[in-house]
């Protein structure tokens, strides 16, 4: 049984593919490659392929969010068969409007199973 508290043992549901020059995302210390785990109350359970990513965003333009990652980390020694290690990041991020689309500043893609 999980417990309260701590980073989750959730499944990532997305890829931060791109993060933009002085966004939100950028502000809130999100990287290329950072795999989502939760934004907010959003999970891999409830995202319904974004939609609920777009809605809680819209609902909390100006406050803080709680963003939980899995960030690759970069390996000093080893091949392509040593399995990547991962470090679970937990930050806030403020959706707000900026220079660029959306209040966020990041392209996510999903995960694949």
């Amino acid at each position: 049984m999980e417990e309260g508290g701590g980073p989750s043992r959730q499944q990532p549901f997305a890829v931060i593919d791109q993060v933009f020059r002085a966004s939100p995302a950028e502000e809130a210390g999100l990287k290329n490659g950072d795999l989502l785990v939760s934004l907010g109350t959003v999970n891999a359970q409830n995202h319904n392929n974004f939609a609920a990513i777009v809605a809680l965003v819209q609902e909390n333009e100006g406050r803080v969010l709680r963003v939980e990652v899995q960030r690759p980390q970069e390996a000093s020694a080893g091949g392509p068969s040593s399995a990547p290690r991962k470090e679970t990041v937990v930050m806030s991020l403020i959706p707000h409007a900026w220079s660029g689309r959306g209040l966020l500043g990041c392209h996510l893609t999903a995960v694949s199973s």
